[in-house]
C-alpha cells in the first residue's frame, strides 16, 4: 500500500499542470494589468480575480462573443499556459503566450491567433520581425514542409523557424534589418494542437545578438512566452542589421532540432 501511495505522489508531482492567477503567472499586482485589443477595439483586464473582456463594437463576430465577465483559471501543461474562462453563458479554453506587455490567445481549430492584446497605447509600434531581407543560416526541410525563417513573423501556431543542421543548431543564426532597440523572442515549437512538441524539440537557452558596433549576450528562460530583449544599440541608426546566434540550448526530449516560434520588434524613432 505504501508503494502505491508513493507512486501516486510521484505521478502527481511529475504532472506540471497547476492552477494560478494572472498575478502569479506574470508577477504583477492586482488590477495592474490591462491589455488592449489590436487591431479591433476593446480591452481585457482583471480585478479581484474576475476577468473582464469588453469588445466594444468590434467587427469580429467571434471575438465579440467574449464580451462579459468571467471567473478564470491559469493552467500550465508541458510549459504551455492555458487560460480557462467561464460564466453562465460561455466556457472557453485558450492557449496563451503572455508577458507584462502582451497577451496572445490561440484556440484549437485555427492556426492564427484568436486575438492579440497589448498593455501599451503605442501598440501600433509593434511589428512582426522580418521580411524578404530576413535570412537564416539554415532551415529544416521535412519532405515538402519547410520550417522557414519567414515563419518567424507569422505568429501562427505550429509554424516555427527550425534550424536545419545536424545536432542542436549551436552556431546557427538569423539575420535581419530592424528599426529599434527592443525585440521579443517566442522560443520553441508552439502548436495549439500539439503542445507536447514544445518540450520534445530543443529551445534556445543562450544567444548572442550582434549589431554593427557590438555583440551582446542573453540568457533565455525555458518558456514559450515572449521574452524581451533590449539591444541597447549605442550608435543607434535606422535600419541596422542584427544577427541572432544560438549559443546554447535546452535539449528536446525527443528531437535535437532547435526552434524559435516568433519574433516581434518594437519601432523606435529618433
Amino acid at each position: 500500500m505504501k508503494k502505491i501511495i508513493i507512486y501516486l505522489i510521484i505521478m502527481i508531482l511529475s504532472y506540471n499542470g497547476f492552477s494560478s492567477t494572472l498575478q502569479d503567472a506574470l508577477g504583477v499586482k492586482e488590477n495592474e494589468l490591462v491589455y488592449s485589443f489590436y487591431p479591433t477595439d476593446g480591452f481585457f483586464f482583471y480585478k479581484n480575480s474576475v476577468l473582464k473582456i469588453d469588445t466594444y463594437d468590434t467587427p469580429d463576430i467571434e471575438t465579440s462573443k467574449l464580451h462579459g465577465e468571467y471567473t478564470y483559471n491559469i493552467r500550465t501543461e508541458k510549459k504551455i499556459m492555458y487560460l480557462e474562462i467561464k460564466n453562465e453563458k460561455l466556457k472557453e479554453t485558450f492557449m496563451i503566450l503572455v508577458n507584462k506587455e502582451m497577451i496572445i490567445l490561440y484556440k484549437k481549430g485555427r492556426t492564427e491567433p484568436y486575438w492579440k492584446g497589448y498593455n501599451t497605447r503605442e501598440s501600433e509600434r509593434l511589428y512582426r520581425f522580418g521580411d524578404k531581407r530576413t535570412k537564416a543560416s539554415s532551415e529544416l526541410k521535412e519532405g515538402d514542409k519547410v520550417y522557414a525563417v519567414s515563419n518567424l513573423w507569422t505568429l501562427e501556431s505550429g509554424k516555427p523557424w527550425v534550424e536545419g543542421v545536424k545536432g542542436n543548431g549551436i552556431g546557427e543564426y538569423i539575420e535581419n534589418t530592424i528599426n529599434g532597440k527592443t525585440i521579443y523572442i517566442f522560443s520553441g515549437y508552439v502548436d495549439v494542437e500539439k503542445p507536447y512538441l514544445y518540450e520534445q524539440n530543443s529551445r534556445p537557452k543562450r544567444i548572442s545578438v550582434e549589431t554593427p558596433t557590438q555583440t551582446l549576450y542573453y540568457d533565455l528562460k525555458d518558456t514559450p512566452n515572449p521574452q524581451k530583449i533590449e539591444i541597447s544599440e549605442k550608435d543607434y541608426i535606422n535600419d541596422y542589421k542584427v544577427r541572432i546566434t544560438i549559443l546554447e540550448v535546452y535539449p528536446g526530449t525527443k528531437y535535437e532540432d532547435t526552434c524559435i516560434n516568433s519574433i516581434i520588434g518594437f519601432w523606435e524613432w529618433k
